[in-house]
Order: C-alpha cells, then sequence, then structure tokens
C-alpha cells in the first residue's frame, strides 16, 4: 500500500506601499510556514510608520499561516518652525500649503511670517536661519529653521532754537520713541519768556514725550523800560 503523498498547503501574501515609498517585494504565493521579508523605503522627505498589520518593525518578517494583505505606511517628515522677537511687536503665521501638528509642520509646507510693530517701533529684519528684511516672507519648511523678528525703537528727530533776548538748555538731536525730554528757556537781562512756537506750553521749562519730529522756538521779548 502506497504512502499518500502530503498536500503542499499555500497562501497568497500580498505587500503594498502607501503615498510616500515603496516596498521590496509584491508578495506572492508561499507554503504555509514560510517565512517571508519584505522592506519599506520611504522617499525623500517621507518617514516609515508603520505596516497595516500593526507592526512597525522594517524590515518586517511575516510567517505564512493565511491569506494576508499588508501596507507600508508612511508620512511627510515634520521639521519644526520656531519664531522669537527681539524688541517690541508681534509675527502671525499662515499656512499657504500643506500642514501643521501641533509643534512642527510637515515636510514642503510653505509658511508667510508676517511682523507687526507695536505702536513707536519698527520692523527691521529676520535673522537666524533666514536673513532677509522682507515683509511678509514666505519659507518652505525642508529642515528644522529658527527665525528672529528684530524691531527696533523708532528715532525722532527734535531741533530747539530760541529766538533773540535768550537761550535754551538743549539744541535739540535725536531721539527714540518715548524718550523724555526737557527744554529749558532762560531770558537774557532785559528780556522776558513769553513762550513757545511749535508747542501751547506757556512755562519756561518744557517737558515734550517724543512720539515725532518735533521743532520749538523759545520766544523772547524786550522788557519795556520805565522812565
Amino acid at each position: 500500500m502506497e504512502t499518500p503523498t502530503p498536500q503542499i498547503i499555500k497562501f497568497s501574501i500580498s505587500f503594498s506601499s502607501g503615498s510616500g515609498g515603496s516596498v521590496s517585494i509584491p508578495g506572492g504565493s508561499y507554503e504555509t510556514g514560510t517565512s517571508v521579508s519584505v522592506s519599506a523605503t520611504p522617499d525623500s522627505e517621507y518617514v516609515f510608520v508603520d505596516w497595516s498589520n500593526g507592526s512597525t518593525q522594517n524590515p518586517l518578517s511575516v510567517t505564512v499561516t493565511s491569506n494576508q494583505s499588508i501596507t507600508a505606511n508612511f508620512e511627510k517628515r515634520k521639521y519644526p518652525l520656531t519664531v522669537s522677537i527681539t524688541g517690541s511687536g508681534t509675527v502671525s503665521e499662515e499656512i499657504i500649503s500643506a500642514g501643521k501638528t501641533t509643534t512642527e509642520y510637515t515636510s514642503g509646507s510653505i509658511i508667510q511670517l508676517t511682523a507687526t510693530s507695536d505702536t513707536g517701533w519698527e520692523f527691521t529684519g529676520w535673522s537666524g536661519t533666514v536673513s532677509s528684511s522682507e515683509n511678509p516672507i514666505q519659507l518652505t519648511v525642508d529642515e528644522s529653521k529658527t527665525l528672529e523678528a528684530v524691531f527696533g525703537l523708532i528715532s525722532y528727530n527734535v531741533i530747539v532754537n530760541s529766538s533773540e533776548g535768550g537761550s535754551v538748555s538743549n539744541n535739540g538731536g535725536t531721539y527714540d520713541h518715548g524718550t523724555e525730554v526737557t527744554i529749558t528757556a532762560t531770558p537774557n537781562q532785559g528780556y522776558e519768556f513769553v513762550g513757545w512756537e511749535g508747542n501751547d506750553s506757556n512755562s519756561s521749562s518744557l517737558i515734550i514725550n517724543i512720539n515725532s519730529n518735533v521743532t520749538v522756538q523759545a520766544l523772547f521779548n524786550q522788557l519795556s523800560l520805565n522812565l
């Protein structure tokens, strides 16, 4: 009596890849118990995430016990974009394309940064990964990037003159926004201080909070002689 030939059982295993990568083999028909190895290779700017069977091993070893269809999952790399501020102002971020997670942008994202200065300040430029005075500025996030928005205080010109018959303690100059400047008018002998041209104050000691260009002149009148 002949011994019956054992029946060979085979199963179909298929391997595929999602967007952003490839797999080393497409699969095929394998005898039960066979161990099949497959590798997932991400494209540029992508990373391997996992397999559809839940495994994160790469290469993946599959023992054939049933028909299976397994997909390699990939996702775009993510990079942080760090923005800091020097001076006084704000920076807004607008996603032009692609997307953002909680703290990172996916590779290839195009981001527009807009710097807005506070009162008395002006935007002077970006420093860090990118050096530019362009505002707004668009960036392609293809690596970790750090930018600093730099704001500087606005400077104003202060011009101080005096009419005949006296002098002033300060001839003016260039001052940053918010600076407090004190100017004292002193009449010569035989003259009196009567006011300021360019300012409504009648005090001989004028205090100016600088928020624009200023021109003032101390006015003096000659005293009348009593005969």
